[in-house]
């Protein structure tokens, strides 16, 4: 009988392609499969070898059950995203439709600066001068420069003005000083003044012979000021025509830089039966003596009546002169306005002190604990003229205290920049005024 066959198919995958091993044994070359061709009866036999490769044949039924598993699961989604239009329609159909209330007068401060004080009827108000914008004012109809007044126990706004002849658009520059006659006087962008009306609790325009009563400054204020309160309650002054001048409204005065200088230097003599009065500071570190502590030193001096003042300045000092003499002095400079001066609170030390406001009744400082950067900070109200405290009160880390405090009757205002906080006598903090910032 014949030893090939045409034709010969792999008994397994039915494929024609064949290696030929020896004679009458193949191996299929598509999924290797041997087989043998037996003599007698033509019989194919054959042997599987599995090969470690994936062959298309073996993944067939792994695609259809892939396949399957996508089908059931596209129709699962179906079912559950095609119903969600039609339910949602019946849901808004029964969704009751609540208005939402908008508060028109919502506000924030920006560029403001705050006061408290008593006014005639002996309420202590809050004062905030600044710029106020609006919620939802897209056409700025009331939005613009303001002052409000607050009762400040109630925090009910008791009236507001909008200031309109400040010559710029917006109010970046405002400034308040109690002057020691008790008068409240505001500044609007270094450009106008203004005085605070304490009997009807409003802002009103100073005088329109204010300055131009004065022949220096006849010409109209260009630009002014508070100078620093320790050199009097004045004004600092440019005018039109650029003259730089100092106007002190108590005395009604204009003095020039140099003749204000002469002024102050008059403090400096001493008249019998002149009136005096007391003021609080603290020294300075001294170079000349480094162990010495800082003293909160109160001493008092000529009345300066309005006008233009002056200050010492404590520092311990060591003075050598070239022919032998030493002096040893509590003062750096300023000796000669000193009548008379001493130690509030002998044998005590401060690190990083401040004076936040004093009368001849009171003191107030604040300090830190230590010498420590990040050493807590207390504030401390002393009475006068003996030191005695009458309370102590930590401040919170967060709270970054204004160098500036008020006194009303019954404690203290404390003003930082998100709140003012109004204490008792014994330091309790009895209202949180919250600025809207």
């Amino acid at each position: 009988m014949p030893k090939e066959i045409k034709a010969i198919q792999c008994p397994k995958c039915g494929s024609t392609q064949k290696e030929e091993l020896r004679q009458g044994y193949f191996r299929c070359q598509d999924c290797d499969t041997e087989y043998f061709l037996d003599d007698d009866d033509i019989n194919i036999n054959h042997n599987i070898s599995y090969s470690s490769a994936i062959k298309p044949a073996t993944t067939a039924p792994q695609k259809i059950i892939m396949i399957i598993v996508a089908l059931v699961i596209f129709i699962v989604l179906a079912g559950i995203l095609l119903p969600l239009p039609f339910n949602s329609k019946r849901v808004e159909s029964n969704l009751i439709q609540i208005p939402v209330l908008v508060d028109s007068n919502a506000y924030r401060w920006g560029d403001r600066e705050v006061i408290a004080f008593e006014n005639r009827a002996g309420a202590l108000i809050i004062a905030i001068m600044g710029y106020r914008e609006y919620e939802f004012d897209e056409n700025n109809q009331k939005t613009g420069n303001y002052i409000a007044f607050y009762d400040a126990i109630t925090g009910k706004e008791l009236s507001k003005q909008r200031l309109m002849k400040l010559p710029q658009e917006r109010l970046n520059n405002a400034a308040f000083r109690r002057f020691e006659n008790g008068d409240i006087y505001a500044i609007g962008n270094k450009s106008l003044l203004y005085k605070i009306d304490q009997i009807n609790t409003r802002l009103s325009d100073v005088p329109a012979d204010f300055f131009s009563r004065h022949k220096e400054l006849a010409a109209g204020i260009a630009q002014l000021e508070f100078i620093g309160s320790e050199w009097g309650d004045g004004l600092k002054l440019v005018t039109n025509d650029g003259k730089r001048r100092i106007f002190f409204p108590i005395t009604d005065k204009v003095f020039t830089e140099k003749s204000s200088y002469t002024a102050e230097k008059a403090l400096a003599i001493k008249e019998p039966g002149a009136k005096t009065r007391t003021y609080f500071l603290f020294s300075e570190l001294s170079d000349d003596f480094p162990d010495e502590p800082i003293k909160l030193m109160m001493y008092t001096q000529k009345d300066n009546k309005g006008g233009p003042n002056t200050r010492p300045f404590f520092q311990k000092k060591d003075y050598t002169f070239f022919y032998g003499k030493k002096v040893i002095s509590d003062f750096r400079q300023g000796a000669d306005y000193v009548i008379s001066y001493k130690d509030l609170t002998p044998g005590r030390s401060y690190y990083s002190p401040e004076i936040l406001y004093y009368d001849n009744h009171y003191v107030l400082i604040m300090f830190k604990a230590t010498a420590g950067a990040s050493s807590n900070t207390i504030i401390q109200c002393l009475s006068v003229p003996d030191g005695k405290i009458m309370f102590s009160m930590p401040v919170d880390r967060k709270r970054s205290i204004a160098h500036t405090a008020y006194h009303y009757k019954n404690g203290f205002v404390l003003e930082t920049y998100e709140a003012m906080y109004i204490t008792d006598m014994k330091g309790k903090i009895i209202k949180e005024f919250k600025i809207i910032n």
